[in-house]
């Protein structure tokens, strides 16, 4: 309430929100939700427009040259192999996790997709962006890829048996 806070001039406000949290034994972040607002003076509107701290990732598959079946796709594997983990709040503050981890991405029903939530950061061009598992063979797939928070990062992964290539895109996530 208005009447237990200090005679200041201006207040902040902040609001931190878990959204969802991460699917057991993933690695990837949860859903979190980050709002402030600064300046309030006494009596003042208080708006708290969330913004999102996580990166979407959604990885489509498919087989242009048909060298891998439908059935093979779907059995897949997705994983951002040693990517940073462990973001979290602590009070207001967020907290960028520093433990590097295989990040094993969910798969969408009845789609050859598979996403997850990772937090922001940047991957070299000499490291595996994502590696895709089909029956005992891996398939890396390196590129530089800068992740940033509150978007949503498609990439289209088409798989042959001598390697994988892919065409990315990226869009504002809410």
């Amino acid at each position: 309430y208005w009447d237990n806070l200090d005679n200041n001039d201006q207040y902040t406000f902040y609001a931190t929100c878990t959204l969802h949290p991460a699917p057991a034994n993933s690695n990837q972040m949860d859903d979190l939700m980050y709002a402030e607002c600064s300046g309030v003076t006494r009596y003042g509107l208080i708006e708290l427009p969330f913004t999102k701290k996580s990166a979407k990732v959604i990885i489509k598959l498919k087989s242009d040259d048909k060298t891998f079946s439908i059935a093979e796709l779907e059995s897949a594997t997705v994983i951002l192999p040693d990517y940073m983990t462990g973001a979290r709040f602590d009070g207001k503050d967020y907290i960028t996790g520093t433990t590097k981890k295989d990040v094993t991405l969910a798969k969408v029903k009845n789609e050859l997709t598979w996403t997850g939530l990772i937090q922001p950061q940047n991957i070299a061009s000499s490291a595996n962006l994502v590696q895709v598992k089909i029956g005992n063979s891996t398939y890396p797939v390196k590129s530089a890829l800068n992740f940033e928070a509150a978007t949503a990062y498609t990439l289209t992964v088409d798989m042959k048996k001598t390697g994988a290539t892919f065409s990315a895109s990226y869009a504002e996530w809410t």
